[in-house]
């Protein structure tokens, strides 16, 4: 059990959950942004490179977002 009173299968399967919401949000933003002609069942080459460009982007932010919030951790941690 953990601090929410969890095994480890539920927090896993609750991780594996939020993860997957993330994930899908990330791709439903970029396709919105990217993604404004509907006459072709391809993606022009613009799409394409718009869509690539706001999920790495998206990718870069999130692991040095993920970065900073270990690194807050461990200093905090340290001070306690």
């Amino acid at each position: 059990m953990n601090n929410l009173g969890l095994s480890e299968a539920e927090a896993q399967s609750m991780l594996n959950y939020e993860t997957m919401k993330m994930y899908n949000s990330i791709l439903k933003r970029c396709f919105q942004d990217s993604v404004q002609n509907f006459s072709s069942k391809n993606l022009l080459p613009a799409e394409t490179k718009s869509l690539e460009n706001c999920i790495r982007k998206t990718a870069q932010f999130n692991e040095r977002f993920i970065q900073a919030m270990n690194y807050f951790t461990m200093t905090k941690s340290k001070l306690s």
